[in-house]
C-alpha cells in the first residue's frame, strides 16, 4: 500500500481568520496609497481651488470602505456568490471615483489636461484594479482545483 500525501483541509473559521488578516492588510495599503495621492494633490492641484486637507480626508475616509469592498468582492467570487460580490463591487466603484470626484468639483480654473488626465487615471486605474479582483478570483479558483487533481491522481495511486 502506497503512502499518500497528508490532504490539506482547511476548516472554514480558518478560511475566515486567513481573509480577514489579508483584508486588514489591504486596507492598510489602500489607505497608504490614498495618502501618496493626497501628497501629489497637494503639490498640483492646491493652486486651483482644490484643499489638499479636505481630499486628503475624503480619500483616506473612501479609502477604507473601497479597501474592505474589493477584499469583499474577491472573496465573494472566490465563494462564487457573484450577487454579493456585485454588491461589494457597488461600493467599492462608488468609493473608488469620490476623491476624484471631490477634484472636479472643487476644482477652479484648472487646465482641460487635467480633466483628460484625470479621467484616464480613473478609466486606466479602475479597469486595473477590477481585472486584479477577477484575476485573484480566477487565480484561487485554478490553484484549489490544481489541488483536488492532485488528490484525485493521488487516491488513483
Amino acid at each position: 500500500m502506497s503512502e499518500h500525501p497528508r490532504k490539506v483541509t482547511h476548516n472554514r473559521a480558518t478560511v475566515i481568520h486567513r481573509r480577514r488578516i489579508i483584508e486588514r492588510l489591504w486596507v492598510v495599503g489602500v489607505v497608504a496609497w490614498g495618502l501618496g495621492r493626497t501628497v501629489i494633490v497637494w503639490e498640483t492641484l492646491g493652486g486651483y481651488g482644490v484643499n489638499p486637507w479636505v481630499y486628503g480626508a475624503i480619500d483616506v475616509v473612501s479609502s477604507v470602505p473601497y479597501g474592505l469592498a474589493t477584499a469583499r468582492v474577491v472573496e465573494n467570487l472566490i465563494d462564487r456568490d457573484r450577487v454579493t460580490a456585485l454588491r461589494w463591487g457597488v461600493v467599492a466603484a462608488v468609493t473608488f471615483v469620490l476623491p476624484d470626484l471631490y477634484i472636479v468639483i472643487a476644482g477652479r480654473h484648472m487646465p482641460v489636461v487635467v480633466y483628460v488626465v484625470l479621467a484616464l487615471l480613473v478609466v486606466l486605474l479602475g479597469t486595473l484594479a477590477a481585472r486584479g479582483v477577477v484575476n485573484k478570483a480566477r487565480a484561487h479558483h485554478r490553484h484549489h482545483l490544481a489541488e483536488l487533481a492532485a488528490e484525485l491522481t493521488a487516491d488513483q495511486v
